[in-house]
């Protein structure tokens, strides 16, 4: 995989947080901390540069509350684009 810098900024420019030159779709793992894992929903919102955004909920991977992984699998926008992870507990 490819680990996003602690501070992320999507830029959308010239440079990225992150790399990916690849139009098939990608899995995105993300971490929890201290949150539950039962009824919680876990998202990740991806939106190109130029164009309509859309939203793939995560399914539950592997951990605890004390921390998880959640996976989603998406497809991104080409050329540049952002992704947003969140979390809603019951």
């Amino acid at each position: 995989g490819i680990p996003t810098p602690p501070n992320p900024t999507a830029p959308l420019i010239s440079s990225a947080d992150v790399a990916i030159e690849d139009n098939d779709p990608i899995t995105v793992v993300i971490e929890t901390r201290n949150f539950a894992t039962a009824g919680s929903v876990v998202s990740v919102r991806q939106s190109g540069k130029f164009g309509p955004s859309s939203v793939t909920n995560a399914t539950f991977s592997s951990g605890d509350s004390t921390m998880a992984l959640w996976e989603a699998t998406v497809t991104l926008a080409p050329g540049f684009a952002t992704m947003q992870a969140r979390a809603t507990a019951p």
